[in-house]
């Protein structure tokens, strides 16, 4: 999406374009790890944008689980920070 004002590269996730029954997570969770592999030694940023999300965009708890798991330690480590946009409680 671009860089902070830490210079930092800044990842963008829209929660609306995830739909739980169309989608495999296993393929999503291999998709993000492709695409931040370049960066993991590096501090990034995140932004989760939840607007016009309802029950459709939810993450089933077994994938939650298996998304902590799949990250490597060195995600958690060079995440320098995490936004919520637009959080509801749909």
């Amino acid at each position: 999406a671009g860089f902070s004002k830490q210079n930092n590269p800044v990842f963008y996730y829209i929660a609306r374009r995830f739909k739980v029954n169309e989608m495999n997570c296993d393929l999503l969770i291999y998709h993000v790890l492709l695409t931040l592999k370049p960066f993991q030694a590096k501090p990034f940023e995140l932004i989760v944008d939840f607007t016009h999300t309802c029950t459709d965009n939810r993450f089933k708890t077994d994938y939650l689980s298996k998304w902590f798991i799949c990250m490597p330690d060195c995600f958690y480590y060079n995440l320098q920070a995490c936004y919520i946009y637009n959080c509801n409680s749909w």
